[in-house]
Formats: C-alpha cells, sequence, structure tokens
C-alpha cells in the first residue's frame, strides 16, 4: 500500500515493454489517496513520481515510454 499526500503527478509503466500501464494521475494539494494496485510497480521502480504532469511527460517521452496503442505519450494524454 502506498499513500500520497502531496501535490505530484505520477504513472506506471511496464520496463520490458516500454508501455504505459496506468492512467497519468495527478494529485492536488490537501489530497491524500492509498492505493494498492500501484505498490508492486514502486517497488519495482516502474513507477514515476514527479512535481508537475509536463515534468512526468517528459520524463516518460526521455525513457521512451508509449502509450499501449505505441503512440508516444503527450500532453494530451
Amino acid at each position: 500500500m502506498i499513500t500520497i499526500s502531496c501535490p505530484c503527478t505520477f504513472a506506471a509503466y511496464n520496463a520490458k515493454t516500454n508501455k504505459l500501464e496506468s492512467s497519468i494521475i495527478t494529485i492536488g494539494e490537501n489530497t491524500t489517496i492509498l492505493c494498492n494496485q500501484d505498490e508492486l510497480k514502486v517497488a519495482d521502480k516502474n513507477t514515476i513520481f514527479m512535481a508537475t504532469k509536463d515534468a512526468l511527460i517528459a520524463e516518460l517521452q526521455a525513457k521512451l515510454i508509449t502509450n499501449d496503442d505505441v503512440t508516444p505519450i503527450t500532453e494530451k494524454v
């Protein structure tokens, strides 16, 4: 179980296939979420947490992560 209680944006991906496996999720101020499903992704270092959505998208692009249909990840995800 992971608990997120600070503003951030995150997404899970498959490092073997280089495909995004979750939505891009943004957590705002004064919000806390508990997430059981992404715990294994975090343990395997296949989840990226960034302060902003733009930074997250840039990091996913740098790692050559694509959408499931192999289209590039853009700001319109």
